[in-house]
């Protein structure tokens, strides 16, 4: 999926790179180094793209390669074909089929193919065959979607290497037993072996051009067949009669044919062949070719030892000559220059494919030179020269890896010899006679006197906690290692390592390098540190790193220090002061080794091979600060004005910074923008190296009045020495002669202010002007700290919504109930989580239905205890995050982002409040794999659309507001990466209804309606009381007591003789409102036994028909 996410970027940054060119500094591909083994090619819509054990594309003709690997199952290992047939392209692999609608940036498998090993592919009219490992012939007539069998007449059903069309004929070459024809689109094969050798016939490539059949066999050279089939000759001059052949193409009358000891054929005659091998490529074998226009391309895989694949190879010229070109998809391990040359190793820690581990070439050479003399490689991690002299290091394994010389600058080398105390050397220095090493698997330092022969440890002073060495730089006689626990140095031909990390925050050092008089560390993810004095201290050196920055390398070239980071490239030339990001052009900025040469600085990366900038575009010229910014000091809110400054000279862009809610984006010296707030507009000039200073202008934006008090048909506006226009809302519309700073409205509505003042016209708000619709909730209105309240629901009630409107008369006065809850609000502050929820001020603690309505998308299961974190200010009623204690979730904290609103405020009939929210719960997270979450995502509109009064069972509330909630609640799976999502699910969308009816003085809705997307009522929750006046009221300690409370099981209930002649029954709730005990009065004294309960909180009822008398009670 990654791949994928580099794909995308790349095609965008690619057509970056083609429309900056030629017009900004900026980094190019070096073409390479290219290597990896290709089993498929073909091209179309201007893209290149391969198969490997992985689909790779190229849009600029090879020079920069990405994998398009989306949908292929991880059991793929090899695609051995690619074809396209209408607008799929289809993929067989040693796993089935693919196929892609998109030309490979997707793919999904045809069904029914998983077990199926492809061999080859080829259309033929509207239909697509295939040849198979051990399954025969299949036939797609669905363009590649379906697959169905087609082996009538294959008695023998082996490996079926290739399969061809000529005319209405179809041919499908075997191993062991020859070649089959079909006349008739695969229904019946029979076989056309005549003329062929031996007893077993193993036909292992197939081409037509013309009326020439050519047919490549295992061992027996090549033969030919022009009377479709009938009769086989060989034509062998100039290839071997034993010769195994791997592959055939044909590009244009050409035929070309590969054999398994690595060479490339062709002929023109049908008779005679001619070697056409693309260079020095031994131990490849090419088994695919593909013709598109003029060029024609071949790809291999490596054999023996090393293995060694090359990639991609085209030609224009019928085979002549042939031009290097993919892929590139291996870390860059070392860079390093050697007189002419730039040496680049390959260090293949993902094992996608084989490849090349060593490369060169020059400032003036387009091409990167392999198979250098006398190396046989495997992975390089380190290379480092001096002079003429040169060292690397190939990796295999302990006791197998060995250390490379060279004497000519790396055009040839010489094995040191294996040597059992090699593991893995990460990096070289050279002083003088003497050789370090530093290996970063075992942390340890070893010295050679003998140009790598032998080896000897020097490791006193280094602690067992150091088991990493990642850098060695030499600075005069002094050595000094980059390691996992901070910077150590020691004196050359000493054995006396001495910690030099004062001053360091970030003790893994990847990096170091020396540069005058400093020494620079590079960390992983702590960015840059610098030291003036050996080591003595160290000072962060951050200014221009993003956070986080891992440092992998470093280069220097005059007084410019540059820095290779999984960020891109950063240059300083002022000592580290600041650093600029220099990485205009570059696909892949996870930079992982550099190295300058006499013009050039060179960068490897991971995933894209090296690229290479001037140095003569890194100026050390810092832009001057830009003269004054032209342009109005003093505007009105909203207001559009342009910006400018004077050209600065060697700046190549410019960076604007705009006051808070402004708007307008520039890069250019001019800026056009729309006010906001009051503040500072600054710009910057820059060119490749840095930045200027800022210039500033103090920018004052006229505040206009536009608050307006509302007062039954009156409204007036809060603005002083202003002029008014009042429009109608409706309409938008002026009310004709309605110009005062009070306007009395003749009809209720909605209507808004123009105001002019002081120059400056804004527009308020639409108010509301009606005699019937005065309340207005605010903060004080809602849930706060302390605040206990008792709710009662029905969900068998057919109560009225009434219209939205004024003057509504909600009458719920038969309403029941059938369940209780109890809301109790208390400070956040007294939890073990307020810092965790910093945006709580209040919570509720228990399972999720006794909170009532007022707990929005919680996860917090009805039978689960739990935390929901709630802020209550004069913004409204919110819920930010939740932590569930049981269930699914439990023990997970949860932040809403953004949070949920439930109660707007302030509001006033007509307000309209929109928000959305959303929560992500963990379903999984195992770091060394993507992570799946749970969310959900809240979309809703709080719409205060009615007022009037409303009658419960509790009481009768004159004067409420209604606060309709229409909300869309979308659950989703996210598999994501860090913060990257790679897919997501929605498995369930909820849409419902709630009305929120709101009193002054309450502190909670007195009713609330929950209905589904239709607004049929589901259920209605009633305010019944604040729990402790209901408690008094009803019950004083001589009417009822319970004893001890708390207690671990056993209670003793004592009752008044009042409330024994009552004839009622006491009734035990638990916190979820479930009866877990009953008994009608019939004794004073009771005994109560919840032993078999869980812990919690239970209430004592007594209800008489008109009004409930309740007791908590604990068990513990």
């Amino acid at each position: 999926m990654k791949n994928q996410n580099l794909l995308f970027f790349g095609l965008i940054l690619s057509l970056l790179l083609l429309f900056e060119q030629g017009t900004f500094a900026q980094w190019t591909p070096t073409n390479g180094p290219f290597s990896g083994e290709v089993h498929s090619i073909i091209t179309n819509n201007g893209e290149i793209i391969v198969g490997t054990n992985y689909i790779y594309k190229s849009l600029d003709n090879g020079a920069t390669w990405n994998m398009s690997n989306n949908g292929m199952s991880g059991s793929v290992n090899r695609i051995n074909s690619l074809i396209k047939i209408s607008t799929n392209i289809i993929a067989g692999t040693d796993a089935g089929v693919f196929y892609s609608a998109d030309n490979g940036d997707n793919w999904t498998q045809s069904a029914g193919t998983a077990s199926i090993g492809v061999f080859c592919m080829v259309v033929k009219g509207t239909n697509l065959f295939m040849s198979t490992v051990g399954s025969g012939v299949y036939k797609s007539t669905t363009n590649g979607t379906t697959w169905a069998a087609v082996n009538n007449g294959i008695t023998n059903i082996t490996w079926m290497r290739a399969i061809v069309a000529k005319g209405s004929d179809l041919y499908a070459a075997t191993d062991g037993y020859g070649i089959y024809k079909s006349t008739n689109d695969g229904t019946t094969w029979s076989l056309v072996n005549t003329g062929l050798p031996g007893s077993f016939y193993s036909v292992s490539a197939l081409a037509v051009v013309g009326n020439n059949i050519i047919a490549g066999t295992v061992g027996a050279g090549v033969y030919k067949s022009t009377n479709d089939g009938g009769s086989w000759s060989a034509i062998n001059n100039g290839i071997s009669t034993t010769d195994y052949i791997m592959g055939m193409g044909v590009n244009g009358t050409s035929i070309y044919a590969s054999t398994i000891l690595g060479n490339i054929y062709k002929t023109t005659d049908y008779s005679n062949w001619t070697a056409v091998s693309p260079g020095n490529v031994a131990a490849t074998r090419f088994e695919t070719f593909y013709q598109d226009g003029t060029k024609f391309y071949t790809g291999g895989w490596g054999f023996m030892s090393p293995e060694q694949s090359y990639g991609l190879f085209v030609t224009s010229d019928d085979g002549a000559t042939w031009k290097h070109a993919g892929i590139t998809d291996y870390p860059i391990a070392a860079l390093e220059v050697s007189g002419n040359n730039i040496l680049a190793g390959i260090n293949d820690i993902t094992s996608n494919s084989l490849r090349i581990p060593l490369f060169r070439t020059t400032e003036t050479d387009s091409v990167w030179h392999f198979n250098i003399g006398g190396f046989v490689g495997n992975n390089i991690t380190a290379i480092k020269s001096n002079g003429a002299v040169a060292y690397l290091f190939d990796y295999v394994g302990p006791g197998s890896s060995t250390v490379y010389r060279s004497t000519n600058n790396g055009n040839n080398w010489t094995s040191t010899g294996i040597n059992a105390q090699y593991s893995h050397f990460s990096c070289f220095v050279i002083a003088g006679s003497m050789l370090y090493a530093g290996n970063d698997q075992e942390g340890s330092v070893s010295v050679s006197a003998d140009n790598g022969q032998t080896w000897t440890g020097v490791n006193s002073g280094i602690p067992t906690s150091v088991y990493n060495i990642y850098s060695l730089v030499l600075k005069g006689t002094t050595l000094f290692a980059g390691t996992n626990n901070g910077v150590y140095k020691n004196t050359v031909g000493q054995n006396n390592w001495v910690a030099v990390s004062s001053g360091l925050t970030n003790m893994y050092i990847k990096s170091l390098c020396v540069s005058g008089s400093d020494i620079y560390a590079g960390t992983q993810g702590g960015g840059i540190f610098k030291s003036s004095n050996d080591g003595g201290v160290w000072t962060e050196i951050n200014s221009g790193i993003p956070l986080f920055t891992n440092v992998t390398s470093f280069a220097s070239s005059g007084t410019n220090v540059f820095a290779g980071t999984d960020n891109g490239v950063f240059v300083s030339s002022n000592g580290g002061t600041s650093w600029a990001n220099v990485n205009t052009g570059l696909i892949d900025t996870n930079i992982t080794a550099m190295t300058v040469s006499t013009n050039y600085l060179w960068a490897g990366t991971f995933t894209h091979g090296v690229w290479r900038r001037e140095l003569s575009q890194f100026t050390s010229s810092v832009p001057p600060t830009p003269v004054s910014i032209q342009g109005s000091s003093t505007i009105c809110p909203g207001s559009i004005n342009t910006y400018s400054v004077a050209i600065v000279a060697g700046a190549t862009s410019y960076t604007w910074n705009l006051p808070s809610g402004w708007t307008g984006t520039s890069t250019t010296n001019s800026i056009t923008t729309n006010a906001g707030s009051s503040g500072i507009i600054s710009v910057t000039a820059n060119n490749a190296y840095s930045s200027s200073s800022p210039q500033t202008l103090n920018v004052s934006v006229t505040t206009v009045n536009i608050s307006v008090t509302p007062s039954g048909l009156t409204l007036t506006s809060n603005a002083n020495g202003a002029s008014f226009m009042w429009i109608d809302c409706s309409n938008n519309q002026p009310v004709i002669g309605q110009t005062s700073q009070s306007f009395t409205a003749t009809v209720s509505g909605n209507y808004a202010v123009i105001v002019n003042q002081s120059g400056c016209i804004d527009t308020s708000a639409c108010y509301l002007a009606d005699n019937n619709c005065n309340v207005a909730i605010s903060g004080v209105d809602l849930p706060h700290s302390g605040l206990s309240v008792l709710l009662s629901a029905d969900s068998l009630t057919n109560v009225s919504l009434g219209n939205p409107d004024i003057a509504q008369n909600w009458d719920y006065s038969d309403l029941t109930y059938q369940y209780q809850k109890v809301a109790d609000y208390k400070s956040t502050s007294t939890t073990a989580y307020a810092s965790t929820f910093p945006y709580s001020n209040i919570y509720t603690y228990g399972p999720g239905n006794l909170y009532g309505s007022l707990y929005g998308s919680a996860p917090v299961g009805s039978n689960n205890n739990g935390y929901v974190f709630w802020k209550s200010d004069n913004t409204g009623f919110w819920v930010t995050g939740f932590r569930p204690d049981e269930g699914l979730f439990g023990g997970v904290n949860a932040q809403e982002t953004p949070q949920e609103l439930l109660i707007a405020s302030p509001a006033s009939y007509g307000n309209v409040f929109n928000n959305t929210a959303r929560w992500e719960l963990p379903l999984n997270n195992i770091s060394s794999d993507a992570d799946t979450f749970y969310v959900r995502n809240v979309v809703k509109t709080i719409t205060a659309d009615a007022c009037g009064s409303i009658t419960t069972p509790y009481t009768t509330y004159p004067n409420v507001l209604r606060e309709h909630e229409y909300v869309i609640s979308i659950d989703s799976i996210y598999i994501k990466t860090g913060s990257i999502t790679f897919a997501s699910i929605e498995y369930k969308r909820d849409t419902t209804n709630n009305y929120m009816y709101l009193s002054n003085g309450i502190g909670y809705p007195v009713c609330i309606v929950h209905a589904d997307k239709n607004n049929n009522i589901e259920d209605v929750e009633y305010y019944n009381g604040l729990f402790s006046e209901v408690t008094s009221k009803a019950l004083t300690e001589n009417e009822m007591n319970v004893f001890p409370n708390p207690s671990e099981g056993k209670f003793t209930l004592q009752l008044s003789e009042a409330m024994l002649t009552s004839g009622e029954t006491i009734t035990i709730y638990n916190s979820v409102g479930n009866i877990v005990w009953e008994k009608p009065i019939t004794e004073n004294t009771l005994e109560i036994d919840l032993s078999n309960m869980s812990k919690g909180i239970y209430y004592v009822h007594i209800f008489d028909g008109r009004k409930n008398l309740s007791k908590k009670i604990v068990l513990q």
